[in-house]
């Protein structure tokens, strides 16, 4: 509740922090609006000086908020195209899959899905998992990995990074499914 005191008002915490909370999601807002824009442009500009109102704002009620730097939210690239990605992360599979063989591979829905078969042997079992991964940002540097074990194995997204793989289920842009059958 806002009380009158010297002709100012003033406001609770609570109050203070639902209207930084505001500020905090308009700005965002207003960054993501001119992320869309020509940087030359003068709705670009005008956008620029509002957003940094918002930070002058912000940070005149207790807030803190990093500095606006347009160039840091513009781009002369495009989106990567997933299709290719995609392919490349079968072609990485391909290349460092060590346990079995793949059996097959294919690219689906523009690139948005894989579908893959992994075959192999354990002592004296033979295997085969089939998979389907889907994502919706292949970056490429992924690959499929398939570990056997007697009672299911794993079907897993791995990425290469400093000199190992990485495990990516956790990460929710990637959706896994697989199905697998042994055979003596």
């Amino acid at each position: 509740m806002a009380s009158h005191q010297s002709g100012l008002s003033t406001v609770n915490n609570a109050s203070m922090e639902k209207i930084l909370v505001a500020l905090y999601d308009t700005r965002e807002g207003m960054v993501e609006a001119f992320e869309t824009c020509n940087v030359n442009s003068k709705t670009a500009k005008i956008l620029s000086g509002q957003i940094n109102k918002l930070a002058s704002c912000i940070r005149y009620m207790g807030g803190d908020v990093e500095e606006f730097e347009p160039l840091n939210h513009v781009s002369g690239l495009t989106a990567p195209d997933f299709y290719k990605n995609a392919q490349k992360v079968i072609e990485t599979t391909i290349q460092c899959y060590s346990l079995g063989e793949v059996e097959d591979a294919k690219v689906l829905e523009n690139g948005r899905k894989i579908t893959i078969v992994f075959t192999g042997s354990a002592g004296n079992v033979n295997y085969k998992a089939a998979g389907t991964i889907t994502s919706d940002e292949w970056t490429g540097n992924e690959a499929i990995d398939y570990i056997y074990t007697p009672k299911e194995g794993k079907m897993s997204v791995k990425s290469f990074e400093n000199g190992r793989w990485i495990n990516r289920n956790a990460d929710e842009k990637y959706k896994v499914l697989w199905d697998w059958k042994k055979s003596k």
